[in-house]
């Protein structure tokens, strides 16, 4: 291996990356969706949905780093995509404040709703905005009241989307789906929504592009590192026990085992780096007492594999139907507004 300096090697890998099929089909209909914003009428809405760790904030990044910022000549800064990050106890004051901010407004913080909403308009339009990417977008919804949505911010959504002609991306877990199911108005503007999901080690398609994924990281990593083959079944298969399918997981594991090989100045990623990376990155509740690395590690039983399916998971990571069957209006006039 040619010599490369350790900080250089971090960002390699730091840098890498495999699509799989949903993750690229996601990303081209998002780019297709920005360049259609310059001939919109009307504002559009997208919705990306997926669990925790399955590529939703790499996706965004990935149209960031496409779409840069830039400035004119006479100084004017052009943001042709605006990506925020709803916070945990959102308002209306404070998420507009955030996006202000990230137009550089040194007054972000100061004003009424009306007054942030209108100078975030003035900006969208000054700095050629195309598209808004609007991500933890579930904490729209109350999940402490039978997840019904906080309609103070869905009504400012629908002003946002009525008074300005971009495309609004919202990104978030599939309980935020109880946006667009209470919400009919809301759910008119929205034209398409995407899904980040699972691999899942039943379903044979899914199962070669899990494969598939490891084969492709191996390949980019040997062009620094020497490696197991990940990519074969019996690897393959913990691998996925390991991480519930789950893209966010498989990075960093590699990512870590590739971090702990650069720390002792190696170049081969041996199988106990791979599996101390498991111990380190996956979270303790998501861990089998054994690890699916060792030998000890009982392959091939169904409980594991239901093990897996659960891995990553909150308990608020509902399916569509149980959102639906949640919420029951508590009056005439909440069913019909």
């Amino acid at each position: 291996m040619q010599m490369t300096s350790k900080q250089e090697l971090k960002l390699f890998i730091e840098e890498m990356l495999v699509m799989h099929t949903a993750f690229d089909e996601t990303k081209k209909s998002l780019e297709s969706f920005y360049h259609a914003a310059s001939t919109l009428r009307d504002s559009i809405g997208v919705f990306v949905v997926g669990e925790s760790r399955t590529g939703k904030s790499r996706l965004q990044e990935e149209l960031s780093a496409k779409f840069k910022s830039s400035r004119n000549s006479d100084g004017t800064t052009i943001l042709p995509i605006l990506r925020v990050q709803v916070p945990s106890k959102p308002t209306v004051k404070g998420l507009t404040s955030e996006m202000l901010a990230e137009y550089g407004d040194p007054a972000a913080n100061k004003g009424t709703e009306q007054d942030k909403t209108r100078r975030l308009l003035h900006f969208i339009n000054a700095c050629q905005t195309r598209m808004i990417i609007i991500d933890e977008i579930q904490h729209f919804v109350d999940k402490t009241s039978k997840y019904r949505i906080i309609h103070h911010l869905t009504d400012w959504l629908k002003t946002l989307l009525n008074k300005s002609n971009i495309v609004v991306v919202i990104a978030g877990l599939p309980y935020a789906e109880a946006l667009l199911y209470q919400n009919e108005q809301l759910r008119g503007r929205f034209v398409k929504t995407m899904r980040l999901p699972r691999f899942d080690w039943n379903d044979e398609d899914s199962r070669a592009e899990f494969i598939g994924l490891l084969e492709g990281f191996k390949s980019l990593l040997s062009e620094k590192f020497k490696l197991p083959d990940i990519e074969e079944d019996e690897f393959a298969y913990r691998f996925y026990l390991a991480t519930g399918g789950l893209t966010g997981y498989v990075f960093n594991i590699i990512r870590q085992a590739a971090w702990i090989v650069i720390d002792e100045d190696r170049t081969v990623i041996r199988y106990e780096d791979i599996e101390n990376a498991y111990l380190n990155v996956v979270n303790q509740i998501d861990q089998y007492q054994v690890s699916p690395f060792s030998d000890k590690f009982q392959l091939y039983e169904t409980v594991q594999l239901k093990k897996a399916a659960d891995i990553g998971k909150r308990t608020d990571e509902y399916q569509s139907e149980t959102i639906q069957q949640a919420y029951k209006p508590r009056s005439l006039h909440e069913a019909l507004s």
